[in-house]
């Protein structure tokens, strides 16, 4: 069963990329041309920064700069894990090497 929302989408589709008629899509979808005709013409809602709880925001905003140095943490731990792997092999070539001579 199609929700509202998948006939409005399916709805406005085959009119706007297929080219149809709004008459001939609104009754096959049984729906009022007026209603489609307004769906096509809806905008959509942008949310305001201002809507949101400031209180929530900074929380957010707090919550992201906490991850933010976790992962600044775990970037610089692998680094160093890869710094030390890569003198680990070079040392360990070194040896194979001074070994083979």
């Amino acid at each position: 069963m199609k929700t509202i929302n998948n006939i409005k989408q399916s709805a406005i589709s085959a009119v706007k990329n297929d080219n149809r008629l709004i008459a001939d899509v609104a009754k096959e979808y049984a729906i009022s041309n007026r209603k489609l005709f307004k769906w096509l013409n809806d905008k959509p809602k942008k949310i305001s920064v201002k809507s949101f709880d400031d209180h929530a925001l900074r929380d957010n905003t707090e919550a992201l700069k906490i991850d933010i140095q976790t992962l600044l943490k775990e970037v610089q731990l692998l680094r160093t894990e890869l710094r030390q792997s890569k003198h680990s092999e070079k040392t360990q070539k070194e040896s194979t090497t001074t070994a083979i001579h």
